[in-house]
């Protein structure tokens, strides 16, 4: 073997053994990189949660803006924006003494257009005798430009925490979130739209699960952003 050829051999047992010995990067450390790579890992960004399917009797229907889901600004927006979908039924009801008889109940519900963008949380809710899955309408996917700070925080919920300070912008943004009307009837669009200028600073607290770092593994418990301009 010639001279070249073994210091070739030497210094690729070399780059080998760098590897061996922890040059690798340890994803439990609350690194930038790390941390980076946990918020690339968390979930979209949605919409505030508003109960679905929602069933409105017909001795309701003057007073169906009581209901978080049909709230003014809300229900027709969301409707018109193609988001809900609004049918009629009929629902038996049942007599305390015996007997029953029938009523006519307007029926809303996620629209075929909207279903893509739903994300379930865990819960549910009885409607018609059913359990339906509960969850949010995601608008987006938050990218991370900067990460201004690091602070370590003890313990949450028994894990290693540490709280980041961060600026972000949205990707993949959906149409429907686009709409001033819709950012209108559900707020927490126009205010993730709002925040994503790069420049507002975020906070928010990762944990340290499983050996690596996490932003949320639900659209329910997605770190929040506090503005701090």
């Amino acid at each position: 073997m010639s001279q070249a050829s073994n210091r070739l051999a030497v210094l690729a047992i070399a780059i080998v053994a760098m590897h061996l010995t922890g040059c690798t990067r340890n994803e439990a450390e609350p690194t930038e990189a790390n941390l980076l790579d946990a918020f690339a890992r968390a979930p979209d960004v949605c919409a505030t949660r508003f109960p679905l399917p929602l069933e409105v009797p017909e001795s309701e229907r003057a007073t169906a803006a009581k209901y978080p889901t049909l709230a003014p600004g809300r229900g027709p927006i969301l409707l018109e924006a193609g988001l809900l979908e609004k049918t009629t039924v009929k629902r038996e009801v049942r007599k305390y003494l015996g007997g029953s008889f029938m009523i006519e109940v307007d029926r809303y519900s996620l629209s075929e257009a909207a279903k893509p963008f739903f994300k379930p949380n865990g819960d549910e809710v009885g409607v018609d005798g059913k359990n339906h899955q509960q969850g949010r309408l995601c608008f987006a996917k938050r990218r991370v430009t900067t990460i201004k700070q690091i602070e370590p925080v003890g313990k949450v919920n028994l894990r290693d925490a540490v709280k980041v300070a961060y600026t972000y912008e949205l990707a993949e943004v959906a149409e429907f979130a686009k709409s001033a009307a819709v950012q209108r009837a559900l707020p927490s669009i126009a205010k993730a739209m709002e925040q994503s200028d790069g420049k507002t600073i975020c906070r928010a607290v990762m944990t340290l699960v499983d050996g690596r770092w996490q932003a949320g593994r639900t659209p329910d418990s997605i770190s929040e952003c506090l503005v701090d301009h």
